[in-house]
């Protein structure tokens, strides 16, 4: 889940997610019910640094109070930008390292999906920390990003990977803590489970796998092939 807004992430947006972590749908080829391969919040308490409010490589049912304290905790200091993710492990075991969100620099970072042969994703000086294909598309994007035009850039990079790799799905959340980038790409025969949706509160952006029960919200599907970025008080901006 991404949330961008244009006052201060809601602690009850972040709290409708929690139950994903056991609700969340699985693939079919897949038999352990559930998300609980671990679990990250990450937020901006400080604008420009996003910090980690918790990350663990185990299951959010362990940890209740920790993830509802986080989230209170980026209502209260004022973030304007929040990613949670549960992770159902496909690429790498379970660690800190291989736990979503990512961060580097200003940018935080998750995605659901498979790569495959993700070590040959050509990275230059940036080396991950563990082993998931997850942390090296997201480096590879970090490597190609170009401030002057970090929308166009991201999607160049994003768009080299889908033609050079196979992979289920592609699909990620991406913040600098001021634009939300969301991007849905996928073999259609999983078209089913990696799903990817939003939905407007005021000026405020939220994305979700899958749509979540929060008063007042309409949830529209994001289509494959897509990547927006959104922005508070502006329309989902297309990037071509």
């Amino acid at each position: 889940m991404g949330v961008l807004s244009d006052d201060a992430v809601k602690a009850d947006w972040l709290k409708a997610f929690e139950r994903l972590a056991v609700e969340g749908k699985i693939r079919l080829d897949m038999t352990e019910p559930g998300h609980h391969d671990g679990w990250g919040l990450a937020g901006y308490p400080r604008p420009g640094f996003p910090r980690y409010l918790e990350r663990e490589p185990h299951s959010v049912t362990l940890d209740p109070s920790h993830f509802r304290e986080g989230t209170e905790f980026l209502e209260r200091s004022g973030s304007r930008a929040a990613l949670v993710h549960f992770r159902k492990a496909s690429e790498g075991g379970r660690s800190i390292a291989n736990t979503h969100p990512f961060l580097y620099k200003e940018w935080a970072f998750c995605h659901n999906g498979t790569i495959f042969d993700h070590e040959s994703i050509p990275l230059g000086r940036l080396r991950p920390s563990g082993g998931t294909d997850s942390e090296r598309f997201f480096l590879c994007l970090m490597e190609h990003l170009d401030p002057g035009d970090p929308e166009g850039s991201i999607r160049k990079a994003a768009e080299e990977i889908r033609s050079g790799f196979r992979y289920s799905s592609l699909t990620f959340l991406l913040t600098d803590g001021k634009s939300l980038y969301a991007y849905r790409e996928l073999d259609l025969e999983y078209s089913d489970y990696y799903t990817l949706y939003l939905a407007r509160s005021g000026g405020s952006w939220l994305a979700a796998s899958e749509p979540l029960r929060i008063a007042g919200l309409e949830w529209e599907p994001v289509a494959p092939g897509s990547f927006l970025k959104l922005d508070c008080e502006k329309p989902a901006q297309v990037v071509e």
